[in-house]
């Protein structure tokens, strides 16, 4: 059985605690040695990937309360939010220098190639609709202007992902001056996050 405890990094073996829960159930369902070889090549399948950061525990919170729109988690300090967030945000980039970035925000360059958009390219309520919820989470906790640079330096990241996906998806962009100015289907955004008080 893998065991995360021999982990080192505590981020680390956060992000593969849970494991060994998906592996005895595995285990309990998967019998015989073939089923044997099948959870240890996942396993190292798993580890082969790189496992993303945990999520900020804002999440799991908000999911396990059946994602109540309006019960949201609370934040009290947005530092601290985002210093959960970036390094999960980091995990869900292509791999490259977005991922490897040691600062945020991250880079926003041309991308090599096909980007693999693989973690974040994911509709539904489970896809990148999770990322954006943590972005409206995190501004309940904006109290100084650093925090509000913060986040809004986090919204423009985001925004640039989407163009990219939906770049590399190929649909077609309207040609400026019918209608589109680049700030999406709603409309310009606010250009400040509110400070709280």
């Amino acid at each position: 059985m893998f065991d995360p405890a021999s982990i080192q990094d505590p981020q680390q073996r956060k992000a593969y605690a849970w494991i060994p829960g998906a592996e005895a159930f595995l285990r309990c369902h998967l019998k015989g040695d073939l089923a044997d070889s099948l959870i240890k090549y996942w396993i190292e399948f798993e580890f082969h990937l790189g496992f993303p950061q945990g999520r900020p525990s804002e999440v799991d919170w908000w999911m396990k309360r059946g994602r109540d729109y309006t019960k949201l988690p609370g934040v009290p300090l947005a530092a601290k939010f985002a210093a959960d967030w970036e390094p999960w945000y980091k995990s869900l980039q292509p791999p490259g220098p977005r991922r490897e970035s040691k600062k945020f925000p991250l880079p926003q360059g041309e991308l090599a190639g096909h980007a693999d958009w693989s973690n974040l390219k994911k509709g539904g309520t489970n896809g990148i609709f999770i990322v954006l919820a943590t972005l409206a989470f995190w501004v309940a906790g904006v109290r100084t202007q650093e925090d509000a640079d913060r986040h809004e330096n986090a919204v423009g990241d985001v925004l640039w992902v989407l163009r990219s996906m939906l770049a590399s998806m190929r649909i077609e962009k309207r040609k400026p001056g019918d209608g589109d100015d680049n700030d999406g289907l709603m409309g310009r955004a606010s250009r400040r996050t509110r400070v709280h008080k």
